[in-house]
């Protein structure tokens, strides 16, 4: 797996040593896993070593850890570990600002009688750059396509949707998809950039859409042109597809702002799943409304985990599984959560509407009726800080898309406990095409 950034470890410089010659091994830890380390030998009077090629990419946060080896040697199988001395770890944290790129910085580990100082610099990789290829690609494959002719293929398919719009509204989300462009600690509630369900109560396709137009656009682009063309597209094993009277719904009349690509993927994805209600957005036959959007089709739309891990495995074609905390297991998920994203997975969260905004939740007891995906860490926090006293409140703080938005969530431990309810994570593509 392609990742963001790559950090290198140049120097290690001994301040201060545990005996004559110390045994050191530095590790990178990338989601409690060694990516890499080294061993080398410092004294006084050979304090400092040069690394080569020592390095370890990561995204969001990288561990660095030294312990001092006891080593002893055997004849025929020479210097063996017998022991090991922690000394001590810290976290690196990913570019904030690109001129800090390849800027060399400092970080002092002590510990157990000893001090060292690594040297280091964080570059972005040139390979994920690379990866924004495939949204270039896509951006000039829709912006090739002839309205035209789209629309002699599917305008009578889906009439309330022409062929400008849908490519207009493509080509919006693919540019304004990039999320190494949005500004680190930021939270854009304008609910415009990413993928919106508006008031259609679709949470659930809307976190997965969001993973298929950030991480494979090309797919995003050949489902969505398929969609629109022939009423269905094709995910790894099975089709999805849109019924007749989704395709006749008048939401996009009644909502301009919702985004006709957005619309088209999430409300196919939410109606092809159901058995026994079906889903249009506006169905005429409900009396009871919320908003703009009716009781049946609230009830229509919403996303069991079932429906969530059969999507994760046909549209983002990754192998998913599901971890409940109705009654326990919040914290440990979420470390979870952040050990599968660093690995280059993904995770949903299944959890009540006032996870990501408190005043959703008001003068209502939390219940299980939101989906989001988790994008990784708040920047420059960690992720759960347990409280020093046994009656205190431990603190959570993690990024989230939500609602069109990234959201920079912080909790006590009681109110996230409450409003937690299962992780959906999924890794390890079936292809790579």
């Amino acid at each position: 797996m392609i990742r963001k950034h790559i950090l290198f470890v140049d120097l290690i410089t001994c301040e201060k040593a545990q005996e004559s010659t110390d045994e050191v091994r530095v590790s990178l830890l990338v989601g409690n896993n060694v990516v890499a380390s080294r061993f080398v030998e410092l004294s006084k009077a050979s304090p400092t070593r040069q690394f080569e090629q020592f390095s370890a990419e990561f995204d969001d946060t990288i561990d660095v850890k030294i312990v001092e080896e006891d080593r002893l040697s055997v004849p025929l199988f020479g210097s063996i570990s017998t022991a090991d001395d922690f000394i001590d770890s810290d976290t690196i944290w990913g570019l904030v600002n690109p001129a800090d790129a390849g800027k060399t910085f400092t970080r002092t580990l002590a510990g157990d009688g000893a001090k060292y100082v690594l040297t280091m610099r964080i570059e972005f990789n040139p390979a994920f750059v690379a990866g924004s290829d495939r949204r270039a690609a896509a951006i000039a494959q829709v912006s090739a396509t002839s309205a035209v002719a789209l629309q002699a293929a599917g305008g009578t398919m889906w009439p309330n949707i022409t062929a400008n719009q849908l490519l207009s509204d493509m080509l919006f989300r693919l540019n304004n998809s990039d999320l190494s462009t949005f500004p680190a600690g930021s939270m854009n509630k304008s609910g415009t950039l990413l993928p919106m369900q508006g008031p259609a109560n679709l949470c659930g396709p809307a976190a997965i859409v969001f993973e298929l137009l950030i991480r494979r656009p090309d797919r995003y682009v050949a489902m969505l042109l398929e969609l629109y063309a022939t009423g269905a597209f094709h995910g790894r094993t099975r089709k999805f597809v849109a019924g007749q009277d989704l395709r006749n719904s008048l939401l996009m009349h009644k909502n301009q702002s919702m985004n006709a690509a957005d619309w088209m993927l999430m409300a196919t994805l939410r109606d092809d799943m159901n058995v026994l209600m079906d889903y249009a957005g506006d169905n005429a036959a409900a009396v009871i409304q919320f908003g703009n959007t009716d009781f049946f089709d609230m009830a229509a739309g919403s996303s069991t985990m079932f429906a969530v891990h059969t999507w994760c495995a046909e549209v983002l074609r990754m192998r998913p599984w599901y971890e409940s905390t109705w009654l326990w297991g919040e914290a440990d998920g979420l470390t979870q959560a952040k050990k599968v994203l660093d690995e280059g997975g993904v995770a949903f969260i299944m959890c009540s509407s006032g996870l990501v905004d408190e005043d959703k939740n008001e003068n209502l007891a939390p219940v299980p009726t939101h989906w989001v995906a988790m994008t990784g860490a708040f920047p420059g926090k960690p992720l759960h800080v347990k409280s020093k006293s046994i009656f205190g409140d431990d603190k959570f703080a993690f990024q989230l898309f939500s609602w069109g938005s990234l959201w920079n969530i912080e909790r006590g431990e009681e109110d996230f406990e409450d409003e937690t309810w299962g992780y959906l994570y999924a890794r390890e593509s079936w292809d790579s095409a």
